[in-house]
């Protein structure tokens, strides 16, 4: 088959005249042959084909006209939001990122443990010793010991 045969759009007034026999018998071989691929098409015309005892004119307008009566949807007004809306946003988040920021500071149990670092520990002397007080100078002997 010829690609350019292969994609024919059928319409309803193909379809009636497949069913009235104007057609030739080679295009209403093709117009079989696509029903088979086409699912759709195969549909439209036992649709039409059941139609035929009817008045398919008539059943078309009354259609077309239930159509054209039928309301259009109204359109929605999106509101955009106002520039305070959007400061009140920025600030929510600013406080929120503060909050989370400086819990972590507080509650870091590893920063806590790691201040031992500047500290020094200086043992006294026997100096220190002398000018202190005499309950003092005890607990001082015991530092040196250590």
């Amino acid at each position: 088959m010829d690609p350019e045969k292969k994609h024919i759009i059928y319409t309803a007034a193909d379809i009636l005249e497949y069913l009235s026999g104007k057609l030739s018998p080679s295009e209403m071989h093709a117009m079989e042959k696509a029903a088979l691929d086409d699912p759709f098409l195969a549909e439209a015309m036992e649709g039409y084909a059941g139609m035929q005892e009817k008045d398919l004119k008539e059943q078309l307008l009354y259609l077309k006209e239930a159509i054209s009566k039928t309301p259009a949807p109204e359109t929605i007004v999106i509101k955009q939001a106002s520039q305070f809306t959007r400061w009140r946003v920025a600030a929510t988040i600013l406080l929120l990122c503060s909050v989370v920021g400086l819990t972590y500071l507080f509650t870091n149990k590893e920063l806590s443990k790691n201040n031992s670092i500047a500290a020094t520990n200086k043992k006294p002397d026997l100096a220190d010793i002398q000018s202190s007080k005499p309950h003092q100078k005890i607990q001082l002997q015991l530092l040196l010991h250590l």
